[in-house]
């Protein structure tokens, strides 16, 4: 059986996809690689991009995930599903104690989807939120307050009352952190 030259991505890309219907990740991962080195401006190579992130996140391997995750949300992030890309990156690095790189993807994400034709509010305030968590995470308690305190003005009309609630609730464990009992209880009545 020959196949043309033009049509090879696309024998690639169906290799990826007949690998994960057999649950045979590992494989699918080595041929969508094989699909995106070869021929990186295929349209099945977008595709195959985001598709490599998925098998690596299915099979727990956050970092890999995170990285091509990243690789196509910078790529193609006009995409569907380049937000939620970028979401999961964020989320890995985040979890993965790479807190350079979980802040560098949660500022991407809302540079690219606070306004504009791509615009995601209730995402946006959720990656927003998710920043505090970074400063949470390193003890960095001043931050924490300065980040939530502007958090809770920034998004007072978007529609994310439990973040907002939430983000008092921080202010408040930030100045109980600090030793200041007053500070923290006017952030929890508030």
């Amino acid at each position: 059986l020959l196949v043309s030259q033009e049509r090879l991505d696309e024998v690639l890309f169906n290799m990826g996809i007949t690998y994960q219907a057999a649950n045979l990740l590992g494989q699918a991962i080595k041929w969508r690689k094989v699909l995106i080195e070869k021929y990186p401006e295929s349209e099945v190579a977008k595709k195959a991009l985001y598709d490599v992130g998925a098998n690596y996140h299915a099979i727990a391997m956050y970092k890999d995930a995170a990285d091509y995750y990243e690789q196509f949300s910078k790529k193609y992030s006009g995409e569907t599903n380049a937000p939620v890309a970028l979401q999961n990156a964020t989320a890995f690095r985040l979890g993965l104690g790479d807190y350079e790189k979980a802040l560098d993807d949660a500022e991407l994400f809302i540079k690219n989807y606070t306004s504009g034709s791509k615009k995601k509010p209730i995402e946006v305030a959720m990656v927003a939120y998710s920043i505090g968590q970074i400063y949470k995470r390193q003890k960095m308690w001043g931050d924490v307050i300065k980040h939530y305190d502007s958090f809770t003005k920034k998004y007072k009309a978007s529609g994310v009352v439990d973040l907002r609630i939430r983000a008092y609730v921080e202010i408040g464990e930030a100045w109980t952190q600090k030793k200041d009992q007053k500070k923290a209880m006017a952030a929890y009545a508030a």
